[in-house]
């Protein structure tokens, strides 16, 4: 049997020590005041009516007013119209589910009518009684600039690139004067169409792109071809049908043009499988390509031409390309176009 402990002298002055040892950790252990004071994103809580009941430091500093002017004012009156209703509807989901909501990004002001970026989070008040929510505001203003900031950085960078393209188009077009304008007019009627049949504006991009530069193969035709002004024979057409080949092979070495390869490969293929150069058939042939085909002949018919004494007329073209439904063009893709065109 285990003797009972025995009161010594040793044992008291080891409890006292302990007790004293806990009462300090119980001291230094921070409150949740104390964690708030320290907390780097503001914290509020609200009353029934929304008016701020408590706040930390961070949120003082956030909206540069001192605690005690933010007391019994409505957190509304920092949130801008725009975004008022959001916050409602935050506070009343929250208010109901009795759960932690958010965040939601709103825009603020501070009590200096200076704008703020604010995630903003709720969650219910664990006291109860009047005190409706807890709120905490994160300040993202200088990320939103930064975001800001690279957003236009990107649109500069998609402008330059567009002004590459359109340059490179009107460069090929010099060398052939007879062709002036006839880039831009397709880049801008294919956009069309793609939105006619359900493309997506952010969808025709590409497609734009594929247009401006639908003849680059043409760089690598020597000019005694592409400038001749009889027609040509046999050999020189072989020669002239490589152009969408040359095309792909420079495009294919360029990661931001790969996307836009199918019209300058594939725009003188046919639905009926007789075209070049890969002789693809029906929906083999990419869409952008297909698109392309309807738009790239009739304004090649509608322009003048060495090879033709004059351009055929808006009835002429397109019954033309009524007629092509089925072997050069896709069907569905002419109802389209004699659609934008009141024709159908």
């Amino acid at each position: 049997m285990i003797p009972p402990l025995r009161s010594t002298p040793s044992r008291s002055l080891a409890l006292a020590y302990w007790r004293q040892k806990t009462a300090r950790r119980a001291a230094a252990r921070p409150s949740a005041s104390n964690l708030l004071d320290i907390l780097l994103d503001g914290y509020c809580v609200l009353d029934e009516e929304g008016r701020i009941q408590h706040t930390n430091p961070a949120l003082e500093s956030l909206l540069a007013c001192p605690a005690h002017q933010l007391g019994g004012r409505l957190l509304l009156e920092f949130i801008e119209p725009s975004c008022q209703t959001d916050f409602l509807s935050l506070l009343e989901l929250m208010k109901y589910s009795r759960s932690r909501i958010g965040p939601l990004e709103v825009e603020m002001k501070t009590a200096a009518g200076e704008p703020l970026a604010v995630f903003l989070t709720l969650a219910p008040s664990p006291n109860g009684g009047r005190e409706l929510a807890q709120v905490l505001l994160r300040d993202v203003s200088q990320w939103r600039q930064v975001q800001n900031e690279l957003v236009a950085v990107n649109l500069m960078l998609e402008q330059s690139f567009t002004d590459t393209l359109e340059g490179w188009a009107k460069a090929l077009e010099l060398r052939d004067y007879e062709t002036h304008g006839h880039t831009q007019r397709v880049a801008e009627a294919t956009v069309q169409l793609a939105l006619e049949i359900g493309y997506r504006l952010e969808e025709v991009l590409n497609l734009r792109h594929g247009a401006l530069l639908h003849d680059i193969g043409k760089m690598a035709i020597s000019d005694t071809i592409l400038l001749k002004p009889g027609p040509l024979n046999e050999a020189e057409w072989e020669i002239m049908r490589r152009h969408p080949v040359y095309a792909e092979q420079l495009l294919r070495q360029i990661d931001y043009l790969r996307p836009a390869i199918p019209i300058p490969y594939c725009h003188h293929e046919k639905w009926d499988g007789s075209g070049y150069p890969q002789g693809l058939k029906g929906e083999q042939i990419p869409l952008e390509a297909r698109l392309f085909a309807v738009i790239d002949v009739y304004d090649a018919l509608r322009s003048s031409r060495p090879y033709r004494p004059a351009p055929w007329s808006e009835e002429r073209t397109l019954e033309h390309i009524r007629q092509q439904a089925g072997t050069h063009f896709d069907p569905e893709v002419v109802k389209a176009f004699l659609k934008m065109k009141n024709f159908d």
